[in-house]
């Protein structure tokens, strides 16, 4: 359990469960505090302009907004002897919350990026980073896994289709949009978090 830790919420991550009424249920079986949990600053504007007001639908963004207004966003500036490799492999937002983690003895940052996660975990730039964010990246494929052993599959399912098209990962878990299968769903997610294990190496916080 992450009791008493502080979670930092990536951006996209934070859309897709806050579109999804996932939220809640995430921190519940993380046991995370509201509390602790924190979001960028930016965010409420990024949903009104720029990419996420383009990528994401007004429904999922009202949600999303909603929620801005109930997790407080990240205030204290990371060092920067963390912040400034950071960005050079990953982008700002991305950055800021690892740099921050980084420099917390009990934080994590959930993150629906992965190819950020392995990108961080080769780049020779990072090598003296990477222990300080071992065990502190949190993947939306583990999160997925939490929750479907906690509400189950349908559940999952059903609460994840309004967000499916704005996820590649959740486009390939979920191909048929309703009528998958928990055989398929499952399959799917397994190979998904091997491959993230081999990808992010230490990095990845591994549920106990």
């Amino acid at each position: 359990m992450l009791r008493s830790r502080t979670l930092l919420l990536d951006t996209d991550f934070f859309v897709l469960m806050a579109g999804a009424n996932l939220i809640t249920p995430v921190l519940e079986a993380l046991g995370c505090d509201l509390g602790r949990t924190r979001r960028l600053a930016p965010l409420p504007y990024m949903l009104k302009k720029g990419r996420l007001a383009r990528r994401y639908p007004e429904g999922v963004r009202d949600k999303a907004s909603a929620w801005c207004e109930r997790i407080e966003p990240v205030e204290a500036r990371p060092s920067t002897d963390f912040l400034e490799p950071l960005l050079e492999v990953v982008d700002e937002g991305e950055a800021l919350l690892l740099a921050t983690v980084a420099g917390l003895s009990d934080g994590i940052v959930a993150t629906g990026d992965k190819r950020a996660c392995g990108a961080i975990a080769m780049a020779p730039t990072l090598s003296e980073i990477r222990p300080r964010l071992a065990g502190k990246v949190l993947c939306l494929e583990v999160v997925l896994e939490l929750l479907l052993n906690r509400l189950g599959f349908q559940k999952v399912a059903t609460a994840l289709i309004p967000v499916r098209d704005y996820s590649t990962t959740l486009r390939l878990l979920l191909p048929e949009a309703g009528a998958t299968s928990e055989e398929h769903f499952r399959a799917g997610l397994a190979s998904h978090v091997r491959s993230l294990r081999h990808d992010a190496g230490v990095l990845l916080f591994q549920p106990t």
